[in-house]
């Protein structure tokens, strides 16, 4: 949530609500090289097949 002017009347100030993001991390925190990065991938290749 942010305030700037108007887009049709720059004297007035509006409040814009934006969209948050879902809270996980970018694609590369789960396919980065390193053994925790692949200890990560393995954790949720599992719970995605329910085991």
């Amino acid at each position: 949530m942010y305030v700037m002017a108007d887009a049709m009347d720059s004297n007035k100030n509006v409040v814009y609500i934006d969209a948050g993001t879902t809270g996980l991390p970018d694609r590369d925190y789960y396919l980065a090289k390193d053994t925790d990065s692949k200890e990560k991938l393995n954790f949720t290749e599992n719970i995605s097949h329910g085991c």
